[in-house]
């Protein structure tokens, strides 16, 4: 639709937007579900524990044994317990400066390095290559074509393919279809499971990214690790970049960076073994009693309870901000995507009246009628096209239209958009769409034009030469070229179109007596033709319709001779014709063919014919330049189309049947 795209891109965005925020929310959850079982796992050996300790007070195995999901709050008092069990030893001082490399022991058993292997990497990196060369925009495209295709068979069971109009075997394509769909299905479930299988990969990285980062944080407190920051840091970087690449893979634009993805988790590895080899020896350096090395364990397993616990509390707070904008897109995105609907359906109503007036003047009398535009309300962009035909309601237009009749209807939807929509831009080009339009719903068409957008310039194209005369006697007045050939670097060629009778005329004047012969003869030729045709002649039938002069020329001057008793005009006019073509019609049959002696036909006498068909030409044209057809019920020549001010010969009759 006219001007609808940047809404459609809105909306594709928004959508994005509710679903990015969908999976965050998703992955948040999971990470505070974790987190709630290590919580809960922890604090039952905690129970034990400090149950094995004298003199602890009673309210701390109360704070652990009435923990859950749903009391996180009862827990805030650890820090303090876990200060107060300290107190308890006899080295408080020397333990309490060591709190810090706890709590870092606790973050570096949580980061969990990714244990994939080469082979799984390079797996996924082969079927990243073989769905890149099967082209995936063309198994979608195909999958496209296919079901409707499928579906339009199943109900309708035609022996005609509904593309190329070949005949078929419906019920052979059907089974042939539904097998490549099968192909095509199993395919995309292999698809599927590849872009899953990248992003668990690139969801493990994400939670090692997020986890050096919070290390880091941490470490920087510690004066003692000061010469692992700037390596783990560096790490932490070329993980970022390794995510950057897995987004391209996830679109399949690139392969996983197996080189890349080994050294790093080597390294982080190895740092990780150093950083944790140090901590040891510090929490290490102090010699416990058997009473002080119970509190101790307890002690961490406090310190863990805190730091998870503070975990989960910044992922509350992180899920409610989630899920706060999760509902406010979802809303927006309903909101807007009805609204939308809403306003699409208003401007189908509108044009709709245009369509079907627009497709009735082309195809008069037919039975297809109220066109419906329909927004579809379980698809993105997508509208329903019914048409009533053969008295039947609602029907799928492809079920019972031509290929012309869809391409009419196509354009009369196109026209109805400009017309509503388009009308400070007063130029249409329609290139080359009526190539499967019969000649005389072209002809509809042109009246349609002159009639609904008079005020309107149109640059059409055609290959149809037929169907460019009769634009060009439709419009007489527009602008005509001619594309004669076109290459890659100039584009088309482009030269003033000559009309047929502007070539008669310019050998004329530059005196080449064959090819003014040959034109008249063609000119007259088809004239014939046309005449035999509006006014009803009878002709000798030919099996290949193949006529020619001798076969028209005849039967055509004795309908005329008789016409010309309807009006006296008429009768003057066509005698005095038929006068001179007596005389000089032997001309064209000598000309057309290969007579070295041309030396009695001079080309005055070719002035003289190609005029007399041009008058014969005029006398057959109405005013409005349409062709006049003989009416043989009213037995009157009057114009072929609906006109204002008509040409016609049968004066009396005529007022006769006006008056009727």
């Amino acid at each position: 639709m006219i001007g609808l795209e940047a809404i459609e891109k809105q909306e594709v965005i928004i959508r994005s937007l509710f679903d990015e925020y969908n999976e965050k929310l998703k992955s948040q959850n999971t990470i505070k579900v974790d987190l709630i079982k290590k919580l809960l796992k922890k604090i039952g050996k905690s129970e034990r524990r400090v149950n094995t300790v004298p003199g602890v007070k009673k309210e701390i195995i109360d704070h652990i044994n009435t923990f859950s999901e749903k009391k996180i709050a009862e827990l805030k008092k650890i820090p303090q317990l876990r200060e107060e069990l300290i107190k308890r030893t006899k080295k408080q001082e020397l333990l309490k400066e060591q709190d810090l490399f706890r709590k870092l022991d606790v973050f570096i058993n949580d980061i969990i390095v990714p244990d994939i292997s080469k082979e799984v990497i390079t797996n996924i990196n082969d079927k990243i290559l073989a769905y890149r060369t099967i082209q995936l925009k063309r198994l979608t495209s195909l999958r496209e074509v296919l079901v409707p295709g499928h579906e339009f068979l199943s109900i309708f069971h035609d022996s005609e393919c509904p593309l190329c109009l070949q005949q078929i075997n419906s019920e052979e394509v059907i089974k042939t279809i539904a097998n490549r769909l099968e192909e095509i299905e199993q395919k995309t479930k292999h698809l599927i499971k590849l872009k899953d299988d990248i992003k668990g990969i690139k969801n493990e990285l994400s939670k090692l990214q997020s986890s050096l980062k919070t290390f880091i944080e941490k470490m920087k407190k510690i004066e003692n690790l000061k010469e692992y920051k700037k390596e783990i840091a560096s790490d932490s970087k070329n993980l970022e970049k390794i995510l950057q690449e897995i987004n391209k893979c996830e679109k399949l634009e690139d392969i996983l960076p197996i080189e890349k993805m080994e050294e790093l988790f080597n390294g982080i590895k190895k740092i990780l073994d150093q950083i944790e080899q140090k901590v040891q020896n510090e929490v290490n350096k102090v010699e416990l009693t058997p009473e002080d090395k119970e509190i101790i364990d307890v002690v961490k397993d406090l310190t863990y309870i805190e730091i998870k616990l503070d975990e989960l509390t910044e992922i509350e707070k992180k899920f409610e901000i989630t899920q706060k904008y999760q509902r406010i897109l979802k809303k927006l995105n309903e909101t807007y995507s009805e609204s939308k609907k809403e306003m699409i359906q208003k401007i189908y109503f509108k044009i709709e009246s245009d369509v079907n007036n627009f497709y009735l003047k082309i195809h008069p009398g037919e039975d297809h009628k109220n066109i419906q535009l329909t927004v579809d309300s379980k698809k993105l962009g997508s509208t329903n096209l019914t048409v009533d035909s053969y008295g039947r309601d609602t029907q799928d237009p492809r079920a019972f239209s031509s290929e012309g009749h869809l391409d009419s209807l196509g354009v009369c939807i196109f026209l109805s958009f400009v017309k509503h929509f388009n009308s400070d831009c007063k130029i249409i080009v329609l290139d080359d769409v009526f190539t499967t339009i019969d000649f005389e719903h072209k002809q509809n068409f042109g009246q349609l034009i002159k009639d609904e957008f008079k005020n309107y310039q149109f640059i059409f194209t055609t290959h149809d030469k037929h169907w460019f005369k009769e634009l060009s006697m439709a419009f007489p007045k527009s602008k005509f070229i001619n594309f004669t050939n076109w290459n890659l670097f100039t584009g088309p060629s482009i030269y003033p179109y000559t009309f047929y009778q502007q070539k008669i005329q310019d050998d004329v004047n530059s005196g080449n007596i064959e090819y003014a012969g040959i034109g008249c003869r063609i000119y007259l030729e088809g004239l014939l033709k046309k005449i035999a045709e509006l006014t009803f002649t009878a002709i000798t039938y030919k099996p290949k319709q193949d006529y020619v002069f001798n076969d028209l020329y005849g039967p055509v001057k004795k309908k005329m001779i008789e016409m010309g008793q309807l009006d006296q005009n008429f009768q003057k006019e066509i005698n005095e014709i038929y006068k001179i073509f007596e005389i000089k019609k032997d001309y064209l049959n000598f000309l057309s063919h290969d007579n070295p002696d041309i030396t009695g036909i001079f080309i005055e006498d070719l002035q003289i014919i190609f005029d007399i068909i041009k008058r014969l030409n005029k006398l057959m044209l109405c005013n409005c330049g349409k062709y006049l057809i003989y009416d043989i019920k009213s037995k009157i020549l009057i114009c072929s189309k609906p006109c204002k001010s008509p040409t016609y010969y049968g004066e009396k009759l005529h007022q006769e049947v006006k008056e009727a």
